[in-house]
């Protein structure tokens, strides 16, 4: 069989390390702001193609497809590097 275009599907979860701790601390308004602030610069960084979701809580998923797995990658290492540099 003679395979066409291929893509690499991911699926990824990520997670808002100590986010209840923060959200307990400073209060539910602040953990809002948090949360869409977050939600706003991933999908600014993402792909109009990638799917993010909230899954629960602090945790959200990544379901994209890329030409490579490299590309892949990359983009995903983007989007991570984007969480730990959110200034808040």
């Amino acid at each position: 069989m003679e395979r066409g275009n291929c893509f690499h599907c991911t699926v990824s979860i990520l997670d808002i390390d100590h986010f209840k701790k923060y959200n307990d601390g400073y209060g539910h308004e602040f953990g809002d702001f948090v949360l869409k602030e977050f939600s706003q610069q991933s999908r600014d960084r993402l792909s109009e193609k990638t799917i993010f979701a909230r899954i629960g809580g602090e945790e959200f998923c990544i379901v994209a497809y890329f030409g490579s797995a490299e590309t892949a990658t990359d983009e995903l290492q983007g989007a991570l590097d984007l969480v730990r540099d959110m200034q808040l």
